[in-house]
């Protein structure tokens, strides 16, 4: 068990690695993409507290994200990429922080007469010396050459925040001492005027995507009774998602294609479905839109699965009519998060569909 947990480990640690230098890879070329939108920055918040709540509670440290009344319902903004600079900053603050609390507080100020929303997070942690705290922001450094050994980290994630928060039209800038703690504090637009804006600026296209960031899996979830269809042609990932499902007590059938996935739909009940989005025959974007087609599976939870992750891929997986969208290799903990968090939803049970079709000579079995 322990060599297994130091593989997981590392293996996330590098994908972390490779994601970072995506990003920043991204950005140099000037190809980051920009989905501006309108949200309630409130979400966003309750997201997060329910995400790092729990790292707080472990820690042994206090947690709290404070919001001004000020601040508007909605704003017009990116919110993957507000919450990619939030949750940066948040998990800095509580690596480097280990008694005390970290606090973020969301407030509403002027620069230049316009309206600037200001996510200021705050931790009574190690601090930062002032001559050090340019450097943060360059890429691969970090205050100290300890730093890294002690604290993990490629020294990235600083870097593609600020690069990030310039694109969005915004700043971040820190404010520290050693042993004192340190504040940084976002600034961004409450309205983005960017390139990217005109096409929803009047809301045309827009549509009813799910939230950008699911809460973290609650302590007490229970998933009893609970049956999902993992829809998929891939051995290692029906291995490795059947396994982190059926951890927890969900029952998983299998199907290897979108046609069988259809048939399975017709006489079983089913509460949740995990569409890989390209297999052979029938791919999971066809059998997506075939399952919206019919009436009694209007509100059944399709949770997309897929290895690719270019722009674009999330927006087709939406419109064929899938609930959600997830790249692989799949994070558990996401995964059930995200599971659990379309589950709860109202009006999201499932309904076993009158044939519409016959029913194939034999189904997919769930794998063993």
């Amino acid at each position: 068990m322990k060599f297994a947990q130091t593989v997981y480990t590392s293996g996330n640690d590098l994908l972390q690695l490779i994601n970072e230098i995506l990003d920043l890879s991204k950005v140099e070329a000037g190809k980051m993409p920009i989905d501006p939108r309108r949200f309630s920055p409130s979400d966003v918040c309750a997201a997060l507290e329910q995400t790092f709540g729990p790292v707080a509670e472990q820690r042994g440290l206090a947690f709290e994200i404070r919001v001004d009344e000020r601040v508007p319902d909605l704003v017009f903004t990116d919110p993957t990429r507000l919450q990619q600079i939030l949750k940066n900053l948040l998990s800095n603050a509580f690596k480097f922080t280990s008694k005390g609390r970290v606090t973020m507080s969301v407030s509403l100020s002027a620069e230049h007469g316009d309206s600037m929303l200001c996510f200021a997070v705050e931790d009574t942690g190690i601090g930062i010396a002032p001559d050090k705290q340019r450097i943060i922001f360059d890429a691969f450094q970090q205050a100290d050459g300890t730093t890294s050994r002690k604290y993990g980290g490629t020294g990235l994630g600083l870097t593609i925040s600020r690069e990030i928060a310039r694109l969005l039209g915004g700043t971040i800038h820190v404010v520290s001492a050693p042993d004192r703690g340190s504040t940084f504090t976002l600034s961004l637009p409450t309205r983005y005027s960017g390139a990217d804006a005109t096409p929803r600026e009047e809301g045309a296209g827009e549509q009813a995507a799910p939230e950008a960031v699911v809460p973290a899996l609650p302590a007490d979830a229970t998933f009893s009774g609970t049956t999902a269809l993992l829809v998929d042609d891939d051995a290692r990932n029906i291995f490795a998602i059947q396994t982190v499902l059926e951890a927890r007590g969900i029952r998983v059938l299998h199907a290897e294609n979108g046609q069988a996935a259809l048939d399975l739909l017709t006489d079983q009940r089913i509460d949740l479905v995990l569409m890989d989005t390209m297999m052979p025959g029938m791919d999971g974007i066809a059998a997506t839109q075939a399952i919206r087609r019919m009436s009694a599976l209007q509100t059944l939870p399709v949770i997309a699965l897929t290895a690719k992750a270019m722009k674009g891929d999330r927006e087709k997986a939406l419109e064929a009519g899938a609930t959600d969208y997830v790249t692989k290799p799949v994070n558990p903990d996401q995964l059930l998060a995200i599971v659990h968090h379309w589950l709860s939803k109202g009006g999201a049970a499932s309904a076993v569909v009158p044939a519409a079709h016959p029913p194939a000579a034999a189904h997919a079995p769930a794998a063993e």
